[in-house]
C-alpha cells in the first residue's frame, strides 16, 4: 500500500510547517542527512502510516473494488490480512517513538495526543458508516463535525506533533491545527467532487461515482435533498436516495444520480464551498507564520 503511491500530503504538509518555522528540511533531505530532522521526519512518516493503514480498513467497510488502480488490499490477500495490517499499521508507528523523540515531556505530549486522535479519526469514520448503512440523512453542521472528526484528523495530528517537536507557542499551534481542520474538510469534499466528476478518477477506483454505489451521504447529496433546494422536484430528491440505498454498480443509474446533484446545483455549491474553507484557513494562518513565510 505504501509503496503504490497516494497523495502524501499530509506529511508534506507537516514537513512545510516545520520548514517554516526554521528547520531546514528540504536541505537535510536532499543531502541525505536526515539525522537532524528525524524527529520532525518520523511525525510525518507516522502520519502516512496511519493514513494508509486507514485506507485499507476503509476499503474493506465500504466494500470498493480498487485503490489507486489496484484491487483492494482485503480482495487481493483476503479480509483477514486487511484488519490485521490495518491495525498493524495504526500501532507500528508510535511503537517506535522512543528512538526519534527523546525528551520524556514530548514523548507524553506524544502519547497523548496521538491517543486523542485515534479516537476521533475513529468516532467520525463510525458516524460516516452509521448514515450511509443506516440509510439516515445528516445535517450539513453533522456532516462538517464527521468531516472534521476523520478526513481532518490526520493532518491535524501531524500539525500538532510538529507544534510539540518544535516547542511552538499555544497561539501558532492553534493556528496551523484550525488551518489543518479547514484543510481536511475541502479536501474531503473535493475529493467527493472527483468521485463524481472525474474520468481518472473512476479508473483508478474502478467505476466512476463509487460514493453512489457505497451510499455515501456527501455535501452534494445533503444540499440537493435539502428543502431549501427548489432546483429539483421531491421527486428527484427521493429518486436520488433511492438510488443511493441500492448499493448500485449500474452505470445508468449512477449518471442519473449525478445528473439530479448536477441540476439541484450542489456540484456548484460544494464546489464554492471548499473554495471559502481555504481561503479562511489561508487567512487564519498568516498573522502568526514567521516573518518572510507568509508568500510560501
Amino acid at each position: 500500500m505504501l509503496d503504490s503511491g497516494g497523495k502524501r500530503w499530509r506529511p508534506v504538509l507537516g514537513l512545510m510547517f516545520a520548514e517554516a518555522y526554521g528547520r531546514d528540511v528540504r536541505e537535510s533531505i536532499e543531502s541525505g542527512d536526515f539525522e537532524r530532522n528525524n524527529d520532525v521526519l518520523y511525525a510525518a512518516a507516522l502520519t502516512e502510516i496511519i493514513h494508509n493503514g486507514s485506507l485499507i480498513a476503509d476499503d474493506l467497510e465500504d466494500k470498493s473494488l480498487m485503490r489507486r488502480g489496484k484491487p483492494c488490499t482485503y480482495i487481493t490477500y483476503g479480509e483477514d490480512y486487511a484488519v490485521n495490517s490495518a491495525t498493524l499499521m495504526y500501532i507500528a508507528p508510535i511503537i517506535q517513538m522512543k528512538q526519534f523523540i527523546h525528551d520524556k515531556d514530548k514523548q507524553q505530549a506524544f502519547q497523548d495526543i496521538y491517543q486523542e486522535e485515534m479516537f476521533n479519526i475513529h468516532f467520525g469514520q463510525n458516524w460516516d458508516i452509521h448514515w450511509h448503512n443506516g440509510k439516515k440523512m445528516p445535517t450539513e453542521k453533522q456532516y462538517m463535525h464527521c468531516v472534521i472528526n476523520k478526513t481532518s484528523v490526520l493532518p491535524r495530528l501531524c500539525a500538532r506533533l510538529i507544534g510539540v517537536i518544535l516547542e511552538l507557542s499555544e497561539e501558532e499551534t492553534r493556528a496551523i491545527v484550525q488551518y489543518t481542520v479547514s484543510l481536511g474538510a475541502a479536501f474531503q469534499i473535493q475529493d467527493d467532487l472527483i468521485c463524481i466528476t472525474s474520468a481518472e478518477y473512476a479508473k483508478e477506483r474502478g467505476s466512476l461515482g463509487e460514493d453512489i454505489h457505497e451510499g455515501k451521504r456527501t455535501l452534494m447529496v445533503l444540499n440537493t435533498y435539502d428543502p431549501a433546494n427548489k432546483n429539483v422536484s421531491l421527486a428527484e430528491k427521493d429518486r436520488l436516495l433511492e438510488i443511493l440505498d441500492m448499493g448500485t454498480n449500474d452505470d445508468e443509474l449512477i449518471l442519473e444520480a449525478i445528473a439530479i446533484m448536477r441540476k439541484s446545483g450542489s456540484i456548484d455549491y460544494a464546489t464554492q464551498k471548499s473554495k471559502q474553507l481555504l481561503q479562511d484557513a489561508w487567512s487564519g494562518l498568516q498573522p502568526v507564520l514567521p516573518d518572510g513565510n507568509t508568500k510560501k
